[in-house]
């Protein structure tokens, strides 16, 4: 299918692109649910939850440069693939958080 390494190269790279595009469309679409429900924490609930997007924002922004720098490095697409992936469970497990009384009925309970 793939006549040479340069072209395996870019098209895993586009493909790495695409789905870092998943990926933020996800946590936009997560972080906006989020937002909804966040109103209902509280205040040090609110506080823990807001710290720990802060970590993974920073990791994502880590990676991010990373990638920047070396836009060619699988490995730092990687990395940053990882950190968004983080982040979506990360949301996605607040969100099934009961905000009055902890983990959801039914729900693990991860947070």
């Amino acid at each position: 299918r793939f006549t040479d390494l340069k072209t395996q190269e870019r098209y895993a790279l586009a493909k790495l692109d695409e789905a870092e595009r998943y990926y933020q469309m996800a946590i936009r679409s997560l972080s906006e649910a989020f937002s909804a429900k966040k109103g209902s924490l509280a205040p040090q609930l609110a506080e823990m939850f807001q710290k720990n997007l802060e970590v993974i924002d920073a990791t994502i922004e880590a990676c991010r440069q990373g990638v920047l720098t070396e836009p060619d490095n699988f490995q730092a697409r990687a990395y940053l693939l990882a950190a968004y992936k983080d982040k979506v469970s990360f949301l996605d497990d607040a969100l099934e958080f009961d905000f009055q009384g902890g983990p959801a009925e039914g729900a693990p309970g991860k947070l």
